[in-house]
């Protein structure tokens, strides 16, 4: 596929995003401020990257002196994909969050973004794991024949898959492991 580059919408001059999600800065000139004023020239680069905590690819863009967060998908979705329906959410189709060229994206719903692809299926067997409590110790503590089990004694069975799945390190003191 060719690398189409498009202007970032509020950024003209500044950004530009491409149909295989990629940000760059563009060649410019800026007046540096400090106890002599002089304008620097600045060349144009792809930008880095970084993951956010829900594992979507963001860029900081700056304007004028201000930083803004931008989730990258969005920024393709916007610059490639027309949205005549005024869709609030962006789709991954294969459903990797980082995989951010315009032929994986779409417009979509709410309903229609959690319900596509595999996700039900994912948390349905997510669900029916066994998951064990583990103490500093190393002692197992609680064993439980599902998620939805142990939430029932009063855990959240949100930070328990977040403690099994090692985005957290402990839910109530405890260290979550599926069995």
């Amino acid at each position: 596929m060719k690398e189409i580059w498009r202007t970032i919408v509020g950024y003209e001059g500044f950004y530009e995003v491409s149909s295989l999600g990629k940000v760059r800065s563009l060649k410019r000139s800026i007046e540096q401020k400090g106890d002599v004023k002089h304008i620097r020239a600045m060349e144009g680069r792809v930008l880095k990257h970084n993951l956010d905590r829900n594992g979507y690819h963001k860029v900081v863009l700056s304007k004028n002196g201000k930083t803004k967060t931008f989730k990258i998908h969005r920024l393709v979705a916007k610059a490639f994909i027309l949205n005549t329906d005024n869709l609030p959410q962006v789709n991954h189709i294969d459903e990797d969050k980082t995989n951010n060229c315009v032929s994986n994206l779409e417009w979509c719903t709410a309903k229609q973004n959690i319900n596509y692809g595999t996700r039900i299926k994912r948390q349905r067997v997510a669900r029916g794991k066994k998951v064990e409590g583990i103490d500093s110790k190393g002692n197992i503590v609680f064993k439980f024949g599902t998620i939805r089990e142990a939430a029932k004694y009063g855990f959240s069975h949100q930070c328990i898959s977040a403690c099994a799945r090692g985005r957290n390190k402990k839910h109530k003191g405890l260290t979550w492991k599926y069995c």
